[in-house]
């Protein structure tokens, strides 16, 4: 089966750093090392302000889960589903599966408060500034360690204070 990438309008990476700056600010961490992503999970289930946002925790196996897919927002229920695996990682800080779940948060405000929204499936990865998983991974790691806040910090003491996984310390570490 061949791959398929999502297009969307085009952003730049300033960009995504204010809009993290804007949610962080919304939910009251952005002075916070630590975002609190089921935290985060729950006030937007419970917030009227969220459209009526839901998420399902679902067993691993479960059929619409793809491949290695480990959680899936469906942007036309507005529901996140989420592995029950990865949601029981996140609630021991496991920095991976924060990510997944910051990932999935960052595709529901790119979708409903800052309008980038699939708009053509294409079987060529488009430039990263188009790409629709490029941008909810780039929001997630502005929104899990913002730039700013790594500033003079090694990868080791980024995935410490962050609580996030290798990889992606050693990404926020390359690009501050």
């Amino acid at each position: 089966m061949q791959e398929k990438y999502f297009v969307t309008k085009g952003m730049n990476k300033l960009k995504l750093q204010e809009y993290a700056t804007e949610i962080r600010t919304f939910f009251k961490c952005n002075e916070d090392f630590m975002f609190p992503v089921l935290k985060i999970l729950d006030i937007m289930a419970y917030g009227r302000e969220f459209n009526d946002f839901y998420y399902e925790i679902c067993k691993d196996e479960n059929d619409f889960f793809c491949d290695n897919q480990l959680a899936l927002f469906d942007y036309n229920k507005n529901i996140l589903y989420i592995k029950e695996s990865v949601f029981n990682e996140a609630s021991k800080d496991i920095g991976r599966a924060r990510f997944t779940i910051c990932h999935e948060i960052a595709h529901w405000f790119l979708f409903f408060v800052y309008g980038y929204y699939p708009i053509k499936e294409v079987v060529v990865k488009p430039p990263a500034y188009e790409d629709i998983e490029w941008q909810a991974n780039y929001l997630a790691g502005e929104l899990l360690a913002p730039l700013k806040m790594c500033k003079g910090l090694n990868e080791l003491d980024i995935q410490k204070v962050f609580l996030i996984s290798p990889d992606c310390a050693i990404v926020r570490f390359l690009q501050k």
